[in-house]
C-alpha cells in the first residue's frame, strides 16, 4: 500500500514502511514529520522505530528512511532519561 504526505511517499508493507520524497531527493524530515507518517501507516496508538547499524553494516544508496512498528514490550523504556545497556 502506498500513502502520501506533503512531498513524501510511504510505501507499507506489513510492519514495514519505507518513506522517500517524490522527487527523489535526501529524506530528511522532521521528527514530527517521522511521528505524523508512522500515524499514517500504523495509526496512532503504533510503536515505531528505525534503527541506525553498526557501520561495517550499513547499506546505503537510496534516498529513503524506515519504520518498523512493534509491540511496545520489545521497546526498552527510555522515559526516564537514563542510558540503556
Amino acid at each position: 500500500m502506498e500513502k502520501s504526505f506533503g512531498d513524501y511517499l510511504i510505501e507499507i508493507e506489513g510492519n514495514h514502511a519505507v518513506i522517500r520524497r517524490k522527487d527523489n531527493e535526501p529524506a530528511n524530515p522532521s521528527w514530527y514529520e517521522l511521528q505524523y507518517m508512522k500515524n499514517i501507516a500504523f495509526g496512532g496508538d503504533a510503536f515505531a522505530i528505525e534503527v541506525f547499524p553498526s557501520q561495517r553494516n550499513l547499506i546505503d544508496g537510496q534516498n529513503q528512511r524506515h519504520l518498523w512498528k512493534t509491540e511496545k514490550h520489545k521497546i526498552p523504556d527510555l522515559s526516564d532519561g537514563m542510558n540503556v545497556m
